[in-house]
């Protein structure tokens, strides 16, 4: 299992997950909806958005990640490191990440 797949299930579970040194993702529960003139029903969503500023490790991917995996919490943290250090490099190369189930980030121009 890849570490965008644990951040993906972490969001259905929880409103934040932080990517420590890296960022967050806040998920916002998005009601059902019914379009009054089409009649086309919307069902409950959460929409994702991402804190650059969020950098602190608040424990919750990489305990996950530990446990899931059965292995150390330094092995994990190393694991997510090792993450961060090529999403970093993908966006000062200008590349878009792609991360599956949770949407796509891009460095902004400076």
């Amino acid at each position: 299992m890849k570490i965008t797949d644990y951040i993906s299930d972490l969001l259905y579970a929880h409103d934040c997950v932080v990517i420590p040194g890296f960022g967050g993702f806040v998920s916002n529960y998005a009601p059902a909806k019914i379009h009054p003139v089409n009649h086309t029903f919307y069902a409950p969503s959460k929409n994702i958005l991402f804190n650059a500023r969020l950098t602190s490790d608040d424990g919750l991917l990489i305990h996950t990640l530990s446990v899931s995996k059965g292995i150390s919490y330094e092995q994990a943290k190393q694991e997510v490191d090792e993450f961060v250090q090529a999403c970093f490099h993908d966006l000062t190369q200008g590349k878009t990440l792609v991360l599956e189930k949770i949407g796509r980030i891009r460095k902004d121009l400076d």
